[in-house]
């Protein structure tokens, strides 16, 4: 992650609005910073932080000054408790973000065959692709073993079509 940003940047990148400051649950300063870092970091990276090593002492500075809080007090959230567990449910509801359910996945198969390993990205490119298709679509970011199945699976259902279309254009000697 990058670790220095210029006053532009973070306005830009790691802002938050009335209205995400109007979300907060909390009352205490900690659960407050945790919870705009939490969105702010799933608006950036779609995926929440899993520590407060993920965001820079930068954009902590940033997002504290934003909700009048002092950026230490983060030291006392607990990423993955209860509580932050409940922040990132509340997040993904006031973004209109949808769990990634059967359907859902069907739909990533469908567009991953037809759309995007036909244009035989690298797996940096596929990645990014894959990152703003979940965006446009608000889904949830499925677990890594989970999207790892669905992508092996459609990859080789695309393999198999390329080659079943080169064999259909040999002619019978040749196959």
């Amino acid at each position: 992650m990058k670790r220095f940003w210029s006053m532009e940047e973070l306005h830009e990148q790691w802002s938050v609005s009335a209205d995400d400051v109007a979300q907060m649950p909390d009352k205490q300063q900690s659960g407050r910073l945790g919870f705009v870092a939490q969105l702010a970091f799933y608006r950036a990276h779609h995926a929440f932080p899993d520590h407060r090593g993920a965001l820079a002492p930068m954009v902590i500075e940033h997002l504290a000054g934003q909700v009048g809080v002092f950026a230490w007090t983060l030291n006392d959230y607990d990423w993955n408790d209860r509580t932050g567990r409940r922040h990132r449910e509340s997040i993904l509801d006031y973004l209109g973000v949808r769990a990634f359910d059967d359907d859902a996945e069907n739909a990533f198969r469908a567009w991953l065959l037809n759309d995007a390993l036909p244009k035989e990205p690298n797996d940096d490119t596929l990645e990014e692709w894959i990152t703003a298709w979940l965006r446009r679509t608000k889904l949830e970011r499925p677990g890594e073993y989970r999207l790892d199945r669905a992508m092996r699976s459609t990859r080789r259902t695309h393999d198999d079509g390329v080659l079943d279309r080169v064999l259909g254009h040999l002619d019978v000697e040749m196959r």
